[in-house]
């Protein structure tokens, strides 16, 4: 990206971090359009800029690794959280954040 303006995976992460808690908590239920967004737009990057052939260490910033590490720890944390008080929704969580780590590990 031109310097200075970030990637859409990169501003959708970094956006997801500092929203404050009352957003975050009305888009839990559609983490996985969100989660969703991140994949695609990651997938594009790579193929795109052939970025496939660097090592997985040099494909994304500092500062998008751990925009992602923030978003796993909280969506981790939300899902024991409302496993008692609402288990459709922890259960969706989980779910989502499954398939979002298991596609991003195969980029």
């Amino acid at each position: 990206a031109p310097s200075g303006q970030r990637l859409v995976h990169e501003e959708l992460a970094l956006q997801w971090v500092v929203c404050p808690i009352a957003v975050k908590e009305k888009a839990a239920s559609h983490s996985w359009f969100f989660f969703d967004v991140i994949i695609k737009s990651i997938g594009l990057r790579l193929h795109g800029h052939s970025l496939l052939a660097k090592s997985r260490k040099e494909r994304f910033s500092m500062g998008f690794k751990e925009d992602i590490s923030k978003i796993v720890k909280a969506v981790a944390h939300e899902i024991v959280k409302k496993h008692i008080k609402d288990p459709k929704l922890a259960r969706h969580l989980n779910i989502s954040l499954a398939f979002f780590l298991q596609r991003s590990e195969e980029r």
